[in-house]
């Protein structure tokens, strides 16, 4: 924090220049305090079918083929909320493309 010396002629002055410092070293902490990352959303295998309309088995084939990842925590088996919603988003493009007739 900087040295900051505040001279004033009245008092009312003298408030006004200390609740400027004092706005200015809260802006300062706070522009460099970073944010932290948006908390990760697990889900798990039935509902990762219900949202991508698949059984459990095409569910563990998607994972072999590198499509999304399936993350172990303690003995359970969790999936990531936001590679199902990228991978979802991934396929309906790919669809809507070839339901586009070309032009010829």
């Amino acid at each position: 924090m900087s040295n900051t010396i505040l001279f004033s002629d009245t008092p009312e002055h003298f408030y006004e220049q200390l609740r400027e410092f004092i706005r200015q070293s809260i802006q300062q902490e706070l522009s460099s305090v970073t944010r932290q990352e948006e908390e990760i959303v697990y889900i798990k295998k039935p509902e990762v079918c219900r949202m991508l309309r698949v059984s459990k088995p095409t569910i563990d084939s998607h994972v072999e083929r590198g499509y999304y990842r399936k993350y172990h925590i303690g003995s359970r088996v969790f999936y990531n909320k936001t590679e199902i919603l990228a991978y979802l988003g991934r396929t309906n493009q790919m669809q809507s493309m070839r339901a586009t007739p070309k032009e010829e």
